[in-house]
Order: C-alpha cells, then structure tokens, then sequence
C-alpha cells in the first residue's frame, strides 16, 4: 500500500519543523550564553576578557559539551535526509528555509569551541574545543538540505514541462 501524496506532505512537515527546532537548539543556546555573560558575568563573554563590571555568576555562565552538539548535529542530519528523501515538487522553498538554522547551528558550534571550549586543542594563542566537530556534522545536514531543495525544484521543472 502506498501513503498518499498529502501523508506524504505532512509526514515532511513535520519532519522539517522537527530539523528546524533542532538546528535552531545551538544558536539559540549561544545567545543565551552571550547575553546571559554580559549581564551576569560582568561583561565577560571569552576567558581572555575581563570583567566590566561585578559579576553576579563567574565566567563560564554554563558549558555546552561537545557531546551534545554534536548528538544534535547527528540528528539534524538524520531528519535532513530524511526531509530530503521525503521532498517532493513545490517543497523546495520550505527546504531553502531550513538553511538560515542550519548555518546557524555551524557558526553556534564553532563560536562555542572558541569561547568555551571543551577540551581542544591549543593554537597559537587560542584554544579551540571539540565542539567545532558539531559545524562539519551540521554542515552535512546542510549540504543534504540543499540537495534535497535541488531535487524538489528538479521535480517542479519536470512537472512544469509535462503539463
């Protein structure tokens, strides 16, 4: 038995909002970090700055470990193939608007493993934490995005010229 073109629809909707809640997880994350620093510790926003001001809570306000970005990077690329797999012809708009969160998920990660890194490596005068494999993960759900995008508008092309 084969689902119906509209089952089919909205199992991709809902697999597309389900990516961008979870590509949406790191910036967010990072955000909270950055004005969450400024306000309650002192101003401070990486470990080569000062404090402006007292802070309420010392720097780090919190650490996101590698671990967990990059399980969400995992699944942002699991549900990508997925929504990929599941496009069809029209869908390519609602795919290219996966990007926006999906880039943001790869600057969150490598801002992270710059500003808190978790564990790392030493370079020059930076020390940059593991979180930065989170971006290569996250850029592989992005590269599946837009080839899922590519296919939908292949497919509203092809239907385009049938008719």
């Amino acid at each position: 038995m084969t689902d119906s073109p509209a089952r089919a629809r909205s199992v991709h909707s809902v697999l597309s909002t389900i990516l961008a809640v979870v590509a949406i997880l790191p910036p967010a994350a990072l955000v909270v970090f950055l004005v969450g620093s400024l306000l309650l510790s002192g101003g401070q926003v990486s470990a080569s700055m000062d404090t402006k001001w007292d802070a309420v809570r010392p720097y780090p306000l919190f650490a996101v470990p590698t671990v967990v970005l990059v399980v969400l990077a995992v699944v942002s690329v699991v549900l990508a193939l997925l929504v990929a797999v599941t496009a069809r012809a029209g869908d390519e708009t609602g795919l290219r608007g996966l990007v926006g969160p999906l880039v943001g998920a790869i600057i969150a990660a490598i801002l992270f493993a710059v500003l808190i890194p978790d564990g790392g490596t030493r370079e020059g005068d930076i020390t940059v934490g593991g979180q930065w494999i989170a971006a290569i993960v996250s850029a592989a759900a992005l590269g599946a995005v837009l080839l899922g995008a590519a296919g939908a508008a292949a497919k509203s092309r092809a239907q385009g010229q049938a008719a």
